[in-house]
């Protein structure tokens, strides 16, 4: 039984904030330090070919090559090769320490607090649409009541409502002209969420759809909080 729970899949869950494209490797679990940056690794070999270089211009052009004059040389490059060395070992502990730093004051949450975040964030995302909506609504039916030559926006509204394809038609306009961006928002759904809030009433005879005053919306909107909050 032990061995069959050890060979189970774990999933993991963890957010990060700030890491580079480049760097999104160092956000895996388990990531050990196998190699070192290409820089790094050119000037070590700089500086081992040139300790080399140095040792056998010395072993071989020498005028009085002596073994002592020799075991100095061959411990100069024994010692350069430690220093080689060593200095491959701390690169590699520097790239862990920056890992685990990195990993540690970029974190966000890990496991059920990722869910929570990622399910708060799309209810955010779908509370700040319909919020976009109902003002382009209530400002669209309170330009047409105040003057008549606004009402042609489309042929399906009347009243000054607007419908579902004239609701996507303000969005995407709006979101053009301000802020340069070409979408697509799913305003069947908003007009339903606005609809069972209050926000947005239809029209009994057509598809449109008239938003009411905002401080009418706002005592709807408290009326349903109030209905949500534990007694």
């Amino acid at each position: 039984g032990s061995d069959q729970g050890a060979e189970q899949p774990q999933l993991r869950l963890k957010s990060f904030r700030d890491i580079p494209v480049a760097d999104v490797e160092v956000v895996f679990p388990g990531l050990r330090v196998e190699r070192m940056k290409s820089a790094d690794v050119v000037k070590l070999v700089i500086m081992l070919l040139a300790g080399v270089a140095t040792a056998l211009h010395g072993f071989i052009f020498s005028e009085m090559a002596g073994w002592t004059v020799r075991g100095t040389l061959i411990g100069l490059l024994a010692l350069r090769a430690f220093q080689t060395w060593r200095t491959v070992l701390n690169a590699k502990s520097s790239m862990d320490d920056f890992i685990r730093t990195t990993l540690y004051h970029r974190s966000q949450d890990s496991q059920k607090g990722v869910l929570l975040y990622v399910l708060n964030s799309i209810e955010q995302h779908e509370l700040r649409e319909s919020l976009l909506l109902y003002l382009l609504v209530l400002h669209h039916c309170t330009a047409a009541a105040s003057s008549a030559d606004l009402s042609s926006l489309a042929s399906s509204t009347s009243a000054g409502g607007v419908s579902a394809s004239d609701a996507e038609l303000l969005c995407s306009s709006f979101l053009d002209t301000e802020f340069g961006l070409s979408t697509r928002l799913n305003t069947d759904a908003m007009l339903k969420r606005l609809v069972r809030l209050g926000l947005l009433v239809p029209s009994d005879d057509t598809e449109a759809y008239t938003a009411v005053p905002i401080e009418q919306a706002i005592a709807r909107l408290q009326r349903t909080w109030s209905l949500l909050s534990p007694s």
